[in-house]
């Protein structure tokens, strides 16, 4: 096992942190998601930028202010499945229509080549990472992905867990001493 001096002059280590919504995408996955409630209630607004938009019963819009947002998504996730019977499908080839710039692709793809280790720090979840990334065929030059594991259950409900739960060996959400990280993921 060797140590690495960082203060050893000769010591090149190139590192590029990037948040996915609304910076490597140009949306926010979690929010795009609702085209399918939208369309599903009324398919005139498909080219309308108020497809994004859906006012969700109380009750899911309370878990976000009692705990986070990624209780606020499972919430989405479950509505979604149960009102709606949107599924693993549907979700995928949703969110795989999300299109990156070019101008991302090429900056990605530059950074890879000059040495750069990528990684993501995101509040998004797994399964829309990986397939956005998987579909632009760029998931191959991100070193490390930081955000909340999602799976999809028996019944293909997508099921998204906060990354701390995970990532905290005491499985309890992150209460960040500066009080101004979300208590699901600490950035």
């Amino acid at each position: 096992m060797s140590l690495i001096d960082l203060n050893n002059p000769n010591f090149k280590f190139k590192l590029a942190f990037f948040d996915f919504d609304n910076t490597i995408i140009n949306h926010n996955s979690d929010t795009y998601i609702n085209k399918l409630l939208t369309y599903k209630l009324n398919p005139s607004l498909v080219d309308n930028k108020s497809i994004f938009k859906y006012q969700y019963p109380k009750e899911i819009q309370e878990l976000y202010e009692k705990f986070n947002w990624t209780h606020r998504m499972n919430g989405v996730f479950e509505y979604m499945h149960r009102e709606h019977n949107i599924g693993k499908n549907d979700l995928i080839q949703c969110i795989r229509e999300i299109r990156l710039d070019e101008s991302m692709i090429n900056l990605l793809n530059l950074l890879n080549k000059s040495g750069y280790k990528l990684i993501v720090l995101s509040d998004a979840n797994t399964i829309f990472i990986d397939e956005i990334l998987r579909e632009h065929r760029i998931d191959h030059l991100f070193e490390k992905i930081y955000t909340n594991l999602a799976n999809f259950n028996e019944n293909e409900q997508l099921i998204v867990k906060p990354f701390n739960e995970i990532f905290n060996s005491n499985g309890e959400l992150f209460d960040c001493d500066t009080k101004i990280c979300a208590s699901n993921i600490c950035k």
